[in-house]
Parts: C-alpha cells; sequence; structure tokens
C-alpha cells in the first residue's frame, strides 16, 4: 500500500512537470506583437484615474521575463501617467503573461515604495527594485 501511494505521487508529480503550462514559448506573445498587447493592458488599467483619460510613458525594465517555478512569466514596467503634460502618477507595474495577453497583477507608486521599501520588497524582486533607483 505504501509503495503504491508512492508511485501514485512520483508518477502524478512526474506528469504535472512536463506539461510545463508556466512555460515562457506557449505564453508570451511574440515579437510582432508583443509592445502592443503590452500597451492594451497598460492602458486598460492605467489610462483613466478618477475618471480622468490620462496618457502613457511606459519602461520595460527588463527584456526577457523573469521565471519562477510553477509562475506565468513576469514583466516589470515603470509607467508614468500625464495629465496635460504633467506626471500626475508613476510607479512600477508587474505583469504576468498568461495565454499570449499580459495582465498587471500588481502597482506600486514611487511614494509608497520610498515610504514603505519592505512592502516594495515583498511584492518586487531587488535586481527590479535596483533599476528604479534613478526614476
Amino acid at each position: 500500500m505504501k509503495f503504491s501511494i508512492i508511485l501514485f505521487w512520483t508518477i502524478f508529480i512526474a506528469n504535472s512537470c512536463s506539461k510545463n503550462e508556466f512555460s515562457v514559448a506557449e505564453n508570451v506573445p511574440d515579437k510582432t506583437v508583443f509592445d502592443k498587447e503590452l500597451k492594451i493592458e497598460l492602458d486598460t488599467k492605467y489610462s483613466n484615474q478618477n475618471g480622468k483619460k490620462l496618457t502613457l510613458d511606459w519602461e520595460l525594465l527588463s527584456n526577457k521575463p523573469l521565471k519562477k517555478q510553477n509562475s506565468y512569466p513576469e514583466y516589470f514596467v515603470w509607467i508614468k501617467m500625464n495629465k496635460d503634460n504633467k506626471v500626475v502618477n508613476q510607479g512600477l507595474v508587474k505583469l504576468i503573461v498568461k495565454e499570449k495577453k499580459f495582465h498587471s497583477i500588481a502597482f506600486m507608486n514611487d511614494q509608497r515604495i520610498q515610504a514603505a521599501p519592505n512592502d516594495a520588497r515583498r511584492e518586487f524582486p531587488l535586481e527590479i527594485l535596483d533599476r528604479i533607483d534613478n526614476k
């Protein structure tokens, strides 16, 4: 009986790992539509604030996605939200990519990053936080 349970779990885990549904190739959009898909998600989530239409400037903080085991590929973007050519909010966005579409899962503005660095370190990788020091 004990052997059967161990065998079952070994097969189950091996089978689960081989179906890597979190792979970069299966989830990240092709280069030809990458920027378009990213812009769609950022505009959807951040171009309207308190009923005001904002224009967005953004900078992708890594050329490749960061990949953790058993998670979708992650990208990080520094975003500036502008109204009448004036920055009204800016901060760090964490996105996952699932089935060739971006999904914003976290945003922390620059003031909160500075005021609560421990919160920022819990949400964002240190290598990304190091890249935004001069923003």
